[in-house]
């Protein structure tokens, strides 16, 4: 669990990063920093989605420790 998590994070990280190289070395007319961001928000929201399936499945339990 934690493994996919963590790849999922590594994926958003990587895709913001893309997204702010392309937005530094594309020309204007290129599509490839909005491409970019929408997939990080994709990601974003798949990580949101299987957290919670997670949870209403019962792989993952909250403790309560701070």
């Amino acid at each position: 669990m934690k493994v996919v998590v963590l790849c999922f994070f590594v994926f958003i990280l990587y895709s913001l990063g893309s997204a702010g190289y392309y937005m530094m070395k594309d020309p204007s007319g290129s599509r490839r920093m909005l491409k970019a961001l929408t997939m990080r928000i994709g990601a974003s929201i798949l990580l949101f989605m299987f957290l919670m399936f997670s949870y209403w499945m019962g792989w993952i339990q909250p403790d309560g420790a701070l």
